[in-house]
């Protein structure tokens, strides 16, 4: 499987450690050794292998394994994921991996620096812990520091731990730290802190310090928790420290985590923005002071950058027998193009809320010192007008009055204003939302309607008998839905206001017309070689298509992106043959048209296969 990884920092990355996450959507785990003991990493020359190292492998959800690559400044570079040998056995390997990995399994005390120590350290390769001891009074000159080598130039960095304080034997005596050296000597060194620090009761709690120099006495507390620890208890520790992005700052988060229950005691952040901040390389070191004994079962160490890296999967293909190629969509690395389409989580789909479009809109503001309602609307009757101005919630409103205009047989007048020219017709559906106002009387057989027309005639889509108004002068919003007969390349709306008596005022603002779109979207491979084979074989697809959605493949012809075979869903879901349609093309591309007329849903492209005689 290709994968890429992009630097986003700006400077090159390496032997960097960069995760890469697997799970069932993404990754076919029945074509890997049940442990992942199959697993090897290369180069982008393929033969070049990585270290990496299996954090957790879970067949049945997520796995994370860590590589180490180099990745040149602000570049994408290419590597490959190889498995399916059975047979192999595990290359899987945290220490060759991280900057610094020791389980204490062995007795490494040669690695190792010793600032301190008061007795110690001590090797238990059989329980694999590493145990030393401090019996100062104060912090200062009697502190106890253990650091491998490899680390004495590292500046950014994650720290990994296991830690227990054993023994404390006296008041206020006892603590541990996970450190970050910058400057100072080995006997009084200036150092961010992650540590367990006792209260006068000598109760361990998580704090974030700092020490300075000179004198090396002085340090002080930049962030604690109230949550107590307990001696002869495992506890994992989680410090990440590095420089801001712009050097302004060092940025530290610290987290403890109870192993017995699984729970996390404490989450510390701090941004330092002193003098004193890291700006060069420094030391990670296990510490422990002031008469204690501490045990550190693991530690560990990897390098960060800001930003972090990104890895985006591609797509897998079978080496062996050059017989197929899948992509499960982990990424976008085997696609070359995504129109109105995203990948996520192992599914290509829609984006979303691309179909609502406003067609129209009036808020009947004066343009060019013409009358609101003259811009976009012409009049049946004489009775429009632009009213009192600007409306008291919504700015412009166009007004009908009946001022003593009654017909004397039906003592009614109707007049109306209508807008032309709106482009419905490759809406799937549309709505009508407008405000509406009455200031004078309520009499029943006062009629406010909104109408569409059809082609040959007017559809009243919204009514209302305004004197069932309890008040006046209070702005109420209506819509409606447009129906389907008036959705036209040249679509018509009418406001008719009906009046049975005079001095009527009614209100019009903020006219719109909205379509919903029948959206669609595509998505094409990156080209697709027939290899050493002698023809294509057959094109299948898992995907899953909710009610008014729908997914049309077609094989291209690399070269100029002609269409070979055209494939629907169910075709492509059962498998079908492209033999006959895509022959022995040198290379192809594989494409998928999604659509729906249901905004609200889109249709999920899951994975696409193609295989070769």
């Amino acid at each position: 499987m290709r994968f890429n990884v992009t630097d986003n920092s700006g400077t090159n990355l390496t032997k960097f450690q960069v995760p890469v996450y697997l799970n069932t959507t993404t990754f076919n785990y029945s074509k890997v050794n049940a442990s992942g003991a199959d697993l090897r990493f290369t180069e982008d020359d393929e033969t070049t292998t990585l270290d990496y190292w299996i954090e957790t492998w879970n067949t049945s959800g997520v796995s994370k394994v860590w590589v180490e690559v180099n990745v040149s400044a602000s570049s994408t570079d290419t590597f490959f994921m190889y498995y399916g040998n059975g047979s192999a056995s595990s290359g899987s390997n945290k220490s060759a991996t991280w900057l610094w990995y020791d389980d204490f399994s062995t007795n490494t005390s040669s690695l190792y620096n010793v600032i301190g120590i008061d007795q110690g350290p001590w090797f238990n390769t059989t329980a694999g812990y590493v145990e030393f001891r401090e019996y100062g009074t104060a912090i200062g000159a009697d502190h106890s520091l253990l650091y491998p080598n490899v680390l004495a130039s590292i500046t950014n960095a994650v720290i990994e731990a296991r830690v227990m304080i054993s023994v404390q034997w006296e008041f206020q005596g006892g603590w541990w730290a996970i450190f970050a050296r910058h400057n100072g000597s080995d006997v009084c060194p200036i150092t961010y802190g992650f540590d367990a620090k006792p209260n006068t009761t000598s109760v361990e709690r998580p704090v974030l310090e700092r020490f300075t120099y000179p004198p090396c006495v002085n340090r002080s507390q930049l962030a604690g928790a109230s949550n107590t620890m307990a001696n002869l208890n495992w506890y994992d520790v989680y410090a990440t420290i590095g420089n801001s992005c712009d050097n302004s700052s060092c940025n530290m988060t610290y987290t403890v985590i109870n192993v017995s229950t699984n729970t996390t005691l404490a989450t510390l952040i701090y941004n330092d923005n002193s003098a004193s901040r890291i700006l060069g390389p420094g030391i990670v070191a296990m510490g422990c002071y002031e008469n204690t004994s501490v045990r550190y079962d693991y530690f560990g160490v990897r390098k960060i950058a800001c930003s972090e890296p990104t890895v985006n999967l591609g797509e897998e293909e079978e080496i062996a027998t050059n017989a197929s190629r899948t992509d499960y969509f982990g990424g976008t690395v085997g696609l070359s193009n995504l129109t109105n389409t995203t990948v996520s989580n192992g599914n290509v789909s829609l984006v979303a809320a691309s179909g609502n479009v406003t067609a129209f809109f009036d808020g009947f503001e004066q343009v060019g010192g013409q009358p609101y309602y003259n811009v976009n609307w012409s009049r049946q009757g004489t009775d429009w007008d632009e009213g009192s101005g600007p409306g008291l919630i919504h700015e412009g409103v166009s007004s009908a009055h009946a001022d003593d205009q009654c017909d004397e047989t039906n003592d009614w007048i109707q007049t109306n204003v209508s807008v032309t020219s709106i482009d419905l017709s490759d809406a799937n559906s549309a709505t009508m939302d407008l405000w509406v106002r009455e200031d004078t009387s309520f009499d029943a057989g006062d009629w406010f309607r909104v109408r569409a027309w059809n082609g040959s005639a007017w559809v009243v889509i919204y009514e209302e008998d305004t004197g069932n108004w309890a008040s006046g002068g209070t702005w109420r919003n209506r819509w409606a839905s447009i129906p389907s007969a008036c959705l036209l390349s040249d679509s018509q709306f009418r406001i008719t206001i009906i009046a049975d008596n005079t001095n009527e005022d009614i209100y019009v603002d903020e006219f719109r017309i909205i379509k919903q779109l029948n959206v669609s979207g595509s998505v094409t491979s990156t080209n697709v070689s027939l290899g050493n084979r002698s023809a294509w074989n057959m094109f299948y697809a898992s995907h899953t298509l909710p009610a008014n959605t729908d997914i049309n493949y077609r094989v291209l012809a690399a070269s100029n992106n002609s269409i070979l075979c055209t494939i629907n869903a169910s075709q492509a879901a059962a498998g079908y043959n492209i033999s006959s349609c895509a022959g022995n093309i040198s290379l192809i591309k594989l494409y998928a048209n999604l659509s729906t007329s249901n905004n609200s849903v889109t249709p999920l492209l899951g994975t696409w296969n193609v295989t070769r005689k």
